[in-house]
């Protein structure tokens, strides 16, 4: 398939810098960034939600404690100016991706995702800032498709989400005791992951309304501990806005009941110098006893911004850091 390199001067950039401290083939990165961006043209400006100044790419580098891990995730048809438009771009950059990361075996349940959201009256206000992003590895199969999930009103979100549960999965999960839109946390994002002889993966992701204790959520004492550091090295004693905390609960279509946690946190509300949030990542990782980041250097060097940092745990413990980067900011 050949795909041509519509990106910006300042993407192209920033997947260089990504290639130099990733060790990753440039024309690899190039080409699936192009391709999760929908190849649309460099020639019109980039509105995203996916980061604080609309750019459209990020990259997510995970740390385990034996290995990391890279996504690119982009914001498809984020270049077109018309919201329709930029949606149907979203639309046809999905196949693409999952042919590209050997994951066609996953269109259906994106199928049955988008057949729900259409159903329950997506709003086509957020159109203009766009529907879905899509996450893959280079050289790697598996993707991600992550769907806005900002439909119709409160009583159409709070049905919406075990309608959609009960027709991906298969069997009947048991949904977590407190994440509705009604109470604590706002559904803010449907998610799908796996690929070709992957199990696949629902995720649920919200956004904080009110301050809410882990506990409240169904997530155990063992989990919330290990949240602890995490949430005090990134948080200290900083006031920030509850929307910048987001709340992630994932589970596999083969299994029943929730089997991931996982908090990000926007690094945009949280003031910090790149050498600072150089010094949070390194210090979490060592903590923890997580791999070193390899992107280190590139955000201390300010070649990378800091975007999100998440942590998160499955139920056997296991858990990981997920450093989210974007090209830096240009100077107005």
């Amino acid at each position: 398939m050949t795909v041509s390199t519509d990106l910006t001067n300042s993407e192209k950039q920033f997947i260089g810098s990504v290639s130099a401290w990733s060790g990753i083939d440039h024309h690899t990165l190039l080409r699936m960034a192009t391709l999760l961006l929908g190849g649309t043209a460099s020639t019109n400006a980039r509105n995203s939600t996916l980061n604080n100044d609309g750019s459209a790419l990020q990259i997510c580098e995970t740390l385990s404690t034996t290995d990391t891990r890279l996504r690119i995730i982009g914001d498809p048809g984020a270049g077109f100016p018309i919201g329709i438009d930029r949606h149907l771009a979203s639309l046809a950059a999905i196949p693409g991706a999952l042919e590209e990361a050997e994951s066609m075996g996953l269109m259906p349940l994106v199928d049955l995702t988008l057949h729900f959201l259409n159903t329950a009256s997506l709003r086509t206000s957020i159109f203009d800032r766009g529907t879905i992003w899509i996450a893959a590895s280079p050289g790697q199969s598996g993707v991600s498709v992550y769907f806005n999930a900002r439909v119709g009103g409160r009583t159409t979100r709070e049905n919406l989400v075990p309608q959609w549960i009960k027709s991906v999965s298969n069997d009947s999960l048991a949904l977590p005791s407190c994440p509705v839109p009604g109470n604590s946390l706002a559904l803010s994002a449907l998610g799908l992951e796996g690929g070709n002889g992957h199990s696949s993966h629902i995720k649920l992701y919200y956004r904080m309304r009110r301050p809410v204790r882990l506990s409240s959520l169904g997530i155990s004492a063992e989990t919330s501990f290990s949240m602890h550091p995490f949430l005090m090295a990134v948080l200290e004693e900083r006031e920030i806005p509850l929307q910048a905390i987001f709340i992630c609960f994932g589970a596999s279509v083969d299994d029943i009941g929730w089997s991931d946690f996982k908090i990000d946190i926007c690094a945009h509300c949280i003031a910090r110098s790149a050498m600072e949030w150089a010094g949070i990542l390194d210090y979490l990782t060592r903590t923890l006893g997580l791999a070193e980041p390899r992107c280190l250097s590139s955000v201390a060097s300010g070649s990378s911004e800091v975007a999100l940092v998440g942590f998160g745990m499955d139920r056997t413990g296991k858990s990981r850091l997920n450093v989210y980067t974007k090209e830096p900011t240009a100077d107005l």
